[in-house]
């Protein structure tokens, strides 16, 4: 369990990496990288329940355990690009709304 936590923690923190390194060498919008995100969110979390299970096929248990580890890594890219959608917009209304006045 604690190595798929592990592997989980490291792709979730090169996934939300990304956009950081997008926004400072291309100049990339964040809501774009949220975007991405959000879209290939469940599609790595399908991954590594796949790769999950075929790290542990011994222990029904562990089986539920990558499941769920998978399940919840794609849920949080999912949340957390949904974020970065959610923190682009209120960046783009509040610095609008100061230019303005």
């Amino acid at each position: 369990m604690a190595l798929l936590m592990v592997i989980s923690l490291a792709v979730f923190i090169l996934i939300n990496w990304i956009p950081y390194a997008l926004n400072k060498k291309f100049n990339a919008r964040y809501w774009v990288s949220g975007i991405v995100i959000t879209v290939i969110g469940p599609t790595i979390g399908y991954v590594a329940i796949r790769i999950f299970f075929h790290l542990i096929t011994n222990d029904e248990q562990q089986a539920y355990d990558a499941y769920f580890t998978g399940f919840g890594l794609g849920l949080l890219l999912t949340l957390s690009g949904i974020i970065y959608i959610l923190a682009a917009i209120v960046s783009t209304i509040k610095k609008n709304r100061h230019v303005s006045r």
